[in-house]
């Protein structure tokens, strides 16, 4: 079996290169940012990804942030017809969460949809 090979472009030079980890490419601030109290915000990741034809990528939070601080993030999809920056929408229902650049906010994980078909039948 092929490895899959995932194109990553990085947009500014802030830009900190993605991890993969047991199966996830985890993503990262490019900057120092906050998110207020009741608020939602889009956090930058400087960078892109070219999703392959046959796949999709989910972008989902990171159970740390949930448990620690109740941060939520909103699960994104990610198709090859998706171009430009990977922003992350966070919310913090608690209080006001300040981020550092580099941390560690949510991971892309990728599916085949190649070996999908439905079937469907009448009732």
């Amino acid at each position: 079996m092929e490895k899959l090979v995932l194109n990553i472009k990085k947009l500014n030079a802030n830009a900190k290169s993605p991890t993969l980890n047991l199966g996830m490419i985890e993503l990262y601030s490019a900057y120092s940012d906050y998110v207020n109290i009741g608020s939602y915000r889009a956090i930058g990741t400087g960078i892109a990804v070219e999703i392959p034809q046959d796949y999709i990528g989910v972008v989902v939070g990171v159970p740390s942030l949930t448990i620690k601080y109740g941060i939520a993030v909103d699960t994104m999809f990610i198709t090859t017809f998706i171009k430009g920056e990977i922003k992350v929408i966070m919310r913090s229902p608690y209080s006001t969460f300040a981020l550092n650049y580099g941390t560690h906010i949510a991971n892309l994980i990728l599916f085949k949809t190649s070996d999908i078909e439905l079937e469907v039948s009448n009732v």
